[in-house]
C-alpha cells in the first residue's frame, strides 16, 4: 500500500521519475518530470491540491486522493508561471456524492525485511581475527624485510582461531519483521444541496533499523454547499502530524555503518 503520493505515481507515467534518497520509515521520495531542470534550484514540481498551489504533498493520505494528472509540456508553465517549470501534478481529493451516504475502513498491513540476500557478508570472528594477523604480518614484511617468528606476533592476535564470541552487528541492528499499519475512516453524505466528506487516518510504519519508526495522522474535512444555480461555498480544511524516530544520513557515522566496522569479537 502507497504511503505518498509520490509512490502512487511509481511507474505509473511516461517522463515521470520517481526514486527512494534513503530507507528510512516515511522517507523522503525524489520526483522529477522530463528529468532534471536545474543543477541548483531544485527539480520539484508544483502541487496543486484541489486548486491550492502547494509546495509538496506531504500529509496528503493517498486514500483521499480522486484523481491525479500530470502536466509536462508548456502548458504547465503558462498556466502557473515559473512555478510550474518544472511540472505540475493536479490532485483533486474526493468528495461527497449527491444521494449517497456512505462509511468505509481501509485497512492495510504488513510486514517488512532485509533479505539476507541484499545483506553484506560479514566476517565472523575467526576470519576477522586471521584478516588482523594477516594485516600485522604484512605491515611487519614491509617493515623488516623479512617474515616474523611466531612469538613475534602480538599475543592479543597471535591465535584468531582461540575466539569464541563472534557477533554479527549488522544483524544485530536490523528489526526482525517490522510491521507496517494503515487505518483510514471516511464518512461522505450528500444532498442536492450539500455534499460532506471527512476522513480520519492513521499510519505506523516500523523502520528495519530497531527502535525507528515513523507515525502519520491526518484528517481532512471536505463541504460544499450551493446556495444559488450560480453559487457555491465550500470548506475544505486538512491537517496532519508525523511522529519520526529515525537515525540521521550518512555512511560511517550511522548504526548501519559503524556496524559495517566495530570488531565481531565484542560481545
Amino acid at each position: 500500500p502507497a504511503a505518498s503520493v509520490e509512490r502512487l505515481l511509481l511507474g505509473q507515467a511516461a517522463g515521470v521519475n520517481v526514486a527512494t534518497n534513503s530507507g528510512k520509515p516515511g522517507q523522503d521520495i525524489d520526483i522529477s518530470i522530463r528529468g532534471m531542470g536545474s543543477l541548483g534550484a531544485g527539480n520539484a514540481p508544483l502541487y496543486v491540491v484541489d486548486g491550492f498551489p502547494l509546495e509538496s504533498a506531504d500529509g496528503l493520505n493517498p486514500t483521499e486522493i480522486e484523481s491525479i494528472t500530470i502536466l509536462k509540456d508548456a502548458a504547465s508553465t503558462a498556466i502557473y508561471g515559473a512555478r510550474g517549470s518544472n511540472g505540475v501534478i493536479l490532485i483533486t481529493t474526493k468528495s461527497g456524492k449527491v444521494g449517497q451516504t456512505t462509511i468505509s475502513l481501509d485497512v492495510a498491513s504488513g510486514v517488512q525485511n532485509v533479505p539476507q540476500a541484499r545483506r553484506i557478508n560479514m566476517m565472523d570472528a575467526v576470519q576477522f581475527g586471521e584478516f588482523q594477523k594477516s594485516s600485522w604480518i604484512d605491515r611487519y614484511i614491509a617493515a623488516n624485510g623479512s617474515e616474523p617468528n611466531e612469538n613475534q606476533v602480538p599475543e592479543g592476535i597471535r591465535h584468531p582461531e582461540n575466539n569464541t564470541i563472534s557477533t554479527n552487528w549488522l544483524d544485530e541492528i536490523l528489526a526482525d519483521n517490522p510491521l507496517f499499519s494503515k487505518y483510514d475512516l471516511s464518512i461522505a453524505a450528500g444532498n442536492e444541496k450539500t455534499q460532506s466528506l471527512i476522513t480520519v487516518g492513521y499510519l505506523k510504519q516500523d523502520g528495519v533499523v530497531i527502535k525507528t519508526n515513523f507515525e502519520r495522522f491526518n484528517v481532512r474535512a471536505k463541504v460544499d454547499n450551493r446556495i444559488t444555480d450560480h453559487i457555491t461555498i465550500g470548506l475544505n480544511a486538512s491537517g496532519s502530524k508525523t511522529n519520526e524516530r529515525i537515525i540521521g544520513d550518512g555512511t560511517r557515522h550511522t548504526p548501519v555503518g559503524l556496524s559495517l566496522w566495530v570488531d565481531p569479537r565484542e560481545p
